[in-house]
């Protein structure tokens, strides 16, 4: 007897391998990939411009990208003797405008220059619910700024699916080997309601699914949380963001999906490698610990036909005694 719908995700043809570089950008799910791939030694991008929600403030940071066009001048925005700019996360800010520019600047070239060469591009879209500064201009970020300057509005499909479709044809243009992941965030925006947290999801899933193509896949992140987990015990405290568990189980499935054969040896390797450096001991200068240490360094030194392990070889080293 079956208590729970599982979810078991189609396996792309196209994988992650073990030399694959990848960017994550969107809501705070990205970072949950990137990290997770950065901390398992993927040459990864994680979420560079930090959470965006709206699918809408995503095109038109990566249009950034892509045309290195002029940053719109007029959202910039001084609050408490900082500056901020409403396309961007507050984590860009500066006590100088110039120097903010300046900041921004460089991240999108680094951005750029990055997506050039990258193999994936993962992008989480949170909700189609946004806001319009002076009724006129999609933001990111409010920054703090009274919100009598803002309208909140609901995306429309038709609005996001064209323009998504035109940005993810550029991407491809610009980068022809590029594959694109889309996903929405299993992250619950019940501020504006249940409702219309359901509204917004179907919406963006909806758009997903029109937009994929042999290069363009869909990962159910929401469906693996609503319908596969569907338990509040697989939610943190608040109710809206998945436990660390379930984005474990959500990560497993993700890897299911789009981790080649070797990729998923190389990490199951690396966690074992990682438990071993994280090992407390009680007796460092024992005849055991040392030879527990000389055992590592041998295990990292065949790791390094998969990455670049130096930094860590060269800690073991310095625990280890002359004698």
């Amino acid at each position: 007897m079956q208590f729970r719908t599982e979810i078991s995700p189609k396996q792309s043809k196209n994988l992650f391998n073990t030399s694959s570089k990848i960017v994550t950008i969107g809501s705070c799910f990205s970072n949950v990939v990137g990290d997770y791939l950065i901390e398992n030694k993927i040459d990864c991008l994680s979420n560079p411009f930090g959470t965006v929600f709206n699918p809408i403030s995503i095109i038109k940071l990566l249009e950034l990208v892509l045309f290195e066009i002029q940053i719109d001048e007029s959202l910039y925005v001084e609050r408490d003797n900082h500056w901020f700019h409403f396309d961007f996360h507050s984590l860009f800010f500066s006590k100088n405008k110039s120097e903010l520019k300046l900041q921004l600047k460089e991240q999108i070239e680094k951005v750029h220059d990055f997506l050039k060469s990258a193999d994936f591009l993962v992008i989480t879209l949170g909700t189609s619910q946004a806001y319009l500064l002076n009724e006129e201009t999609v933001v990111s970020n409010c920054h703090k700024i009274n919100a009598k300057n803002f309208k909140k509005i609901t995306l429309q499909f038709e609005d996001i699916q064209k323009k998504m479709n035109q940005v993810l044809i550029k991407i491809k243009e610009f980068n022809p080997k590029i594959n694109i992941i889309l996903t929405v965030s299993p992250v619950r925006h019940l501020k504006e309601t249940l409702e219309i947290n359901s509204l917004s999801k179907s919406t963006l899933i909806i758009t997903s699914h029109s937009l994929s193509n042999d290069y363009i896949k869909y990962f159910p992140s929401y469906e693996l949380m609503i319908d596969d987990l569907r338990d509040y015990r697989y939610y943190k405290d608040d109710l809206l963001h998945p436990s660390e568990m379930a984005e474990k189980y959500i990560i497993q499935k993700f890897s299911e999906a789009f981790f080649s054969k070797e990729l998923i040896e190389m990490i199951r390797d690396w966690q074992k490698i990682k438990l071993d450096l994280n090992h407390k001991v009680f007796n460092p200068n024992g005849q055991k610990y040392q030879s527990f240490l000389e055992n590592l360094k041998n295990k990292l030194i065949d790791f390094k036909k998969f990455k670049d392990v130096s930094k860590e070889i060269e800690e073991v080293e310095t625990k280890l005694l002359m004698i």
